[in-house]
């Protein structure tokens, strides 16, 4: 319902000269999803989150490196290195907040209101450049608010009763097929 709302709200077109970059678009979003996937796996693992930002990042320098010996290194005034260290710390952060969402919470909850950041950058593009939407595109982000919170009633009452407490732990599956265990 979501990926429908962004779809509503953003309207892409591709042209015949730009299939190859939204090809390439639509795979990076489906290795995105892939990856996520992992991440809640490698926390529920027990891997710390920091370990899984280091290897992230270092796939992500390997392959900027890879780019750059491809297409030539770009000169940058001192603005252009601080602007780009700001972006290196403060994503650093957000995927650091992203694993940490993802490891600990509702898979599908984070997923959803990671799409709430296309609201809020339509948001912000209404407020600072003056931006009109149609009325499909509110439509879509009513899809996207809407879906959020579908996501989070359907867990809430997945999760209601449920809850472990020190009196009633949950037991595992093994516990359950080996009570010795």
């Amino acid at each position: 319902m979501s990926f429908a709302g962004v779809l509503f709200l953003l309207q892409p077109s591709v042209g015949k000269d730009q299939l190859t970059g939204g090809l390439i678009g639509l795979i990076s979003g489906m290795f995105t999803a892939l990856a996520y996937v992992e991440v809640r796996q490698l926390g529920q693992l027990g891997e710390p989150e920091h370990r899984i930002v280091f290897y992230f990042s270092a796939v992500g320098l390997v392959v900027g490196l890879v780019w750059m010996l491809y297409s030539g290194p770009t000169a940058h005034t001192w603005h252009g290195a601080g602007l780009l260290i700001a972006i290196g710390v403060l994503a650093t952060l957000g995927q650091t907040a992203m694993t940490r969402a993802y490891k600990r919470g509702n898979t599908l909850l984070t997923a959803n209101l990671q799409y709430a950041g296309i609201v809020f950058s339509s948001i912000w593009g209404m407020l600072i450049w003056s931006d009109r939407l149609n009325w499909i595109s509110w439509l879509g982000m009513g899809l996207i608010v809407a879906s959020g919170i579908a996501t989070t009633l359907a867990r809430a009452r997945q999760d209601s009763g449920h809850k472990p407490t020190p009196d009633t732990p949950i037991k595992s599956p093994e516990a359950e097929v080996h009570p010795e265990v």
